[in-house]
């Protein structure tokens, strides 16, 4: 009996720590699909800094109203979706990765993409 109890105390105390854990899977998993691009780095192995720049230098992304913005041809290949937010009363844009996109440049770089997760594809960290 005493052997159970301290079981279900371990099994108890187990669960009360993977709790932050399982709340930011969850987040995740609620989460749009999208990366962005500094996470799409480091889920592809790359420096953010370093990614980025590979991006512009192979004209995949180009500069607007202060922000990162990939080529019209990338969005309707579903490689990217941006929108813009006001900020300081001036539209900027936001870039993210789609699933296909990460694929894309793991592909490119010669790197094995991250791993799908059993909910779905998870923004990279």
């Amino acid at each position: 009996m005493e052997q159970e109890r301290e079981g279900h105390l371990v099994a108890e105390a187990a669960v009360v720590a993977a709790a932050p854990a399982v709340a930011f899977v969850g987040a995740m998993a609620d989460s749009d699909g999208l990366w962005g691009l500094y996470a799409a780095a480091k889920a592809l192995h790359q420096g953010p800094v370093t990614f980025v720049r590979w991006l512009r230098t192979r004209g995949d992304l180009y500069d607007l109203n202060g922000g990162p913005v990939p080529k019209e041809a990338l969005i309707k290949k579903g490689f990217f979706k941006v929108s813009f937010e006001m900020y300081g009363g001036e539209p900027r844009p936001t870039t993210k990765v789609t699933g296909k996109g990460i694929v894309h440049y793991a592909r490119e770089l010669g790197v094995k993409p991250p791993a799908l997760s059993p909910q779905g594809l998870l923004p990279g960290f």
